[in-house]
């Protein structure tokens, strides 16, 4: 099943912006040497739908022949080795080989801020196989996050206002801080991750979505913002939250209303996506960030 699904992710189009960051995640954990050409496919995808503004809306199908402006391993495209052996870890082949894409296009203005972090997600798989975005993109998406800030220090949806909510608040300050990581900035004195991370604090909850009234019910994206503060604090190395065990504090919710069948309910009918948020909560999905090297990897 594994293989059959692998397979069909590597032939279909590239669609949105979601996705393709997902796609990109999920191949730089399995192999990033092996699928390196892939994955650089994903970074094309996301590098040409940022629009001028730095942001991402859902963006426009491409080809997954799609041409990069570096030559593709086509050597390394196709995964069709043996799985390894029930119970046994594969063994990750690390990228020879640096690619630099450049920007061949503008992205659609129609931009949201949950697209915005799952690309800056999907960036940051990218540059960790070593498929490297233009530096100007980084800038620009770090700049887009920094502009949208609300007056409470939080982040909402679409477009600053006085107060922010949970979700889009975990899901920026981790944005800036990925951002902030491959520029070789210092995030930790940043002062819009500061009041991010106070924003955090003051509203502190693992019951509901803090401060959602963008949607009707604050448990709407409950478990999709259980994920992003489990993003956050592992990429914020922060163990705590206003003195909160905010792991152990999650996991006991999050286990109480597990079903029968292992799966999680959802309020809006969306029990495989709010599974998977749950799953990637609990198994702390979000690996730390590693050294960038001190060369400058992202050019103009």
């Amino acid at each position: 099943v594994y293989r059959k699904l692998l397979d069909n992710i590597l032939k279909n189009d590239l669609q949105t912006t979601y996705c393709v960051a997902l796609q990109a995640m999920a191949l730089s954990e399995i192999d990033p040497g092996k699928y390196q050409s892939r994955i650089a496919q994903c970074g094309q995808f996301l590098v040409d739908n940022q629009n001028p503004a730095g942001k991402w809306g859902y963006g426009e199908a491409t080809k997954p022949s799609v041409p990069t402006s570096s030559p593709l391993r086509e050597d390394l495209a196709t995964g069709s080795g043996p799985l390894p052996p029930p119970g046994k870890k594969p063994v990750k082949t690390l990228p020879k080989v640096k690619l630099q894409l450049k920007q061949e296009r503008k992205g659609k203005d129609k931009s949201d801020l949950s697209n915005c972090q799952y690309a800056a997600l999907g960036l940051r798989a990218c540059m960790e196989a070593e498929v490297w975005p233009p530096k100007d993109i980084l800038e620009m998406g770090m700049s887009a996050w920094q502009t949208l800030q609300c007056d409470d220090g939080g982040w909402e949806y679409k477009q600053p206002k006085k107060v922010g909510y949970g979700s889009m608040t975990a899901g920026a300050v981790g944005s800036l801080i990925i951002y902030s990581h491959f520029l070789q900035k210092p995030w930790k004195t940043d002062e819009f991750v500061k009041k991010g991370l106070d924003w955090m604090a003051a509203n502190y909850t693992v019951s509901d979505n803090p401060k959602d009234t963008y949607h009707k019910n604050s448990k709407e994206w409950w478990i999709y913002y259980l994920y992003a503060m489990e993003r956050l604090g592992v990429l914020a190395e922060m163990p705590q939250i206003a003195g909160h065990d905010w792991y152990n504090e999650g996991a006991v919710q999050l286990l109480r209303i597990q079903t029968a069948d292992g799966s999680w309910p959802s309020v809006t009918d969306r029990p495989i996506a709010d599974t998977c948020f749950a799953i990637l909560f609990l198994k702390r999905g979000t690996p730390p960030l590693v050294p960038v090297a001190s060369e400058d990897n992202t050019k103009k």
